[in-house]
């Protein structure tokens, strides 16, 4: 691991688009693409993400280095009402009507590599997670699983649909 942030690349002169955290797969931080990629079409994951978790790591005091510790993906049995309410609350965002949830996010790592962010949420939130991936011998690689969330969760309905949401753009 690179310890000293100004050893990692210059993206001064680049213009990006991040993702943040509306992906249906268990570990949906960010994901910080080229703003010329089609995020819909299959990709390698930009190695500016690298970078940006190699800093926050080296920020960051509870981070586990081991994999096997880190759970990665749902199981079909973790999609119960039950489970979603207590074990995975964190996962997922509970709200009555007009309420509304604000996050924060820590940029100093962006701020660090330079370039042009323009944070923005997926305007469509899906009515499935993935789960377990499986192995498909014929095209020698794993397939991702789809399954359907609850259409309620204790005394919450599940949205799915489009929203409004705004972007900001912020170069450093």
């Amino acid at each position: 691991m690179n310890n000293n942030p100004t050893q990692y690349g210059n993206y001064s002169n680049t213009q990006f688009l991040v993702n943040l955290g509306a992906s249906p797969h268990y570990l949906n931080g960010w994901e910080v693409i080229p703003d010329t990629l089609d995020i819909n079409k299959e990709h390698e994951i930009h190695v500016i993400n690298d970078d940006l978790a190699d800093i926050y790591k080296s920020l960051s005091n509870n981070y586990s280095d081991s994999l096997t510790e880190v759970k990665t993906h749902y199981t079909v049995s973790d999609i119960t009402p039950e489970l979603i309410l207590d074990k995975f609350k964190d996962k997922f965002v509970f709200l009555r009507p007009g309420e509304i949830y604000i996050d924060t996010y820590n940029l100093v790592g962006f701020k660090l590599l330079k370039g042009c962010f323009t944070f923005y949420i997926s305007p469509y939130l899906p009515t499935y997670v993935y789960t377990t991936p499986i192995w498909d011998k014929n095209q020698s690689k794993y397939i991702m699983t789809k399954s359907v969330l609850p259409k309620l969760v204790g005394e919450y309905k599940l949205y799915s649909g489009y929203f409004n949401s705004n972007k900001i753009s912020i170069t450093f």
